[in-house]
């Protein structure tokens, strides 16, 4: 036997007394105990085997220890953790039996554990509560209104309406027969009046061609929309009121 045997065989009466079914002797030298958080209101379970291997030396230094999860888990940084304060609790009880005292800090000390594991669950699940209510709130306030933002809005959105007007019109032209397209370009690339003014023509040259060109065909401005035939007339009223050489304006209604 060890030259403290008498010491560790004292001890574990003791501590047999103390924990009569968590307390093992696996060798003269060796004990496990089983440790389980005091008094923890926490709903998830932890418990521990704690490994005393004591040395020649004992109790004048601190036996070796290790820890082993039995129910539940515990990480390698809590070992460590728990480990280390066992050491800091059992140096204060140096030259005397200390494993009761460690394994009552140990009991303490899982209660610490579990409290700061559902601490930092609550915190997870608080930021994640925090960032989906931040992510409600942008959708409700929208993009920040400013005057690049604006501007392009209303870019995009003049983009789009235009889009679907050339859509409209070529639905248009397609419905019209060969002849009636025909017509209907020369209406889009025919001359205003203010510009057969500026090249040289007289209004009612103008006119009498615009005329013949009405007389020769078929065309009718009955096929177009109205506000195709009120664009027409409004842009001629405004060369008249400008100045411009006056012009025969033609509608159908």
């Amino acid at each position: 036997m060890s030259g403290n045997a008498e010491i560790l065989a004292e001890e574990y009466q003791v501590l047999e007394s103390i924990f009569p079914e968590e307390v093992e002797r696996l060798s003269e030298d060796v004990l496990r105990i089983r440790v389980e958080p005091e008094d923890s209101f926490s709903a998830a379970k932890l418990v521990v085997s704690l490994q005393v291997h004591y040395t020649p030396e004992y109790p004048d230094e601190l036996p070796n220890l290790q820890l082993e999860a039995l129910e539940g888990e515990i990480t390698d940084e809590e070992q460590e953790s728990l480990i280390e304060g066992m050491k800091t609790a059992g140096t204060e009880s140096l030259g005397m039996a200390m494993v009761f005292t460690l394994t009552s800090w140990l009991s303490q000390a899982l209660v610490g554990v579990l409290d700061d594991r559902a601490r930092k669950l609550k915190e997870a699940e608080d930021k994640k509560f925090a960032e989906y209510e931040e992510a409600e709130a942008a959708k409700k306030r929208g993009t920040p209104v400013t005057p690049e933002t604006f501007m392009a809005l209303q870019k995009r959105l003049a983009e789009q309406a235009r889009n679907r007007r050339n859509k409209a019109e070529d639905e248009r032209i397609r419905a019209l027969t060969g002849k009636e397209r025909e017509e209907y370009k020369k209406v889009l690339v025919r001359p205003t009046g203010r510009q057969l003014f500026e090249t040289g023509k007289t209004s009612a040259q103008a006119d009498l061609e615009y005329e013949d060109d009405d007389a020769g065909g078929e065309f009718s401005y009955d096929r177009y929309s109205r506000e195709e035939r009120d664009k027409v007339r409004l842009e001629r009223e405004k060369e008249q009121e400008s100045g411009g050489a006056p012009a025969v304006i033609y509608d159908s209604d």
